[in-house]
């Protein structure tokens, strides 16, 4: 339904990956995403490209990671500008993605490419099939998590978080990744 949107978002998510964690040395390794040749094509088509990623925008201190974290590294390297929107409540931009879908937007119509989201939010997109995936253990940079590790993780989850990896990587995942390649 949202196809040319999700393959956006996907080519955030692994710019983000690629942008913090390394590059993507496995690349022959790691099957592309649909309607790419290769993970270098994934990066050549993000070139220019603004992202808007809709958070929390409660803490300052969440914020300037966000900023400084993920949005420098995606400019200097990749041309790829973050638009942080910041929210009261994720479930605004829930609601904004249910809106759209139910009226038919389509491809890039909508106005979110990303969400940081919770369990409970994230169980309202999924029941509702609108999230891409599965796709964490598709980019280059995935051989560095313990994927058994972080299904054990989701299986003990609360709620509506469990079984969430084919379509996000849990909060502890990306400070593993970076541990590793750091390491290397």
């Amino acid at each position: 339904m949202f196809a040319k949107k999700l393959h956006l978002l996907l080519i955030l998510l692994l710019a983000l990956a690629l942008a913090v964690f390394g590059s993507a040395a496995q690349d022959d390794m790691m099957d592309p995403p649909p309607g790419f040749d290769s993970w270098d094509a994934v990066v050549a088509a993000a070139d220019g490209m603004t992202v808007n990623w809709y958070m929390w925008g409660g803490s300052d201190r969440i914020n300037d990671f966000v900023d400084r974290t993920y949005g420098i590294p995606l400019m200097e390297e990749y041309n790829v500008t973050l638009n942080r929107v910041p929210l009261a409540d994720t479930v605004d931009a829930v609601n904004q993605v249910l809106s759209e879908a139910e009226a038919g937007v389509e491809g890039d119509g909508g106005v979110i490419d990303m969400i940081w989201i919770n369990g409970e939010n994230f169980f309202t997109l999924k029941q509702a099939e609108l999230l891409y995936g599965p796709w964490a253990e598709s980019i280059p940079n995935s051989v560095y998590v313990n994927w058994v590790a972080v299904r054990s993780m989701a299986m003990r989850a609360p709620g509506p978080a469990r079984n969430s990896t084919s379509s996000t990587i849990p909060p502890a995942c990306p400070r593993m990744i970076c541990r590793a390649a750091t390491l290397n």
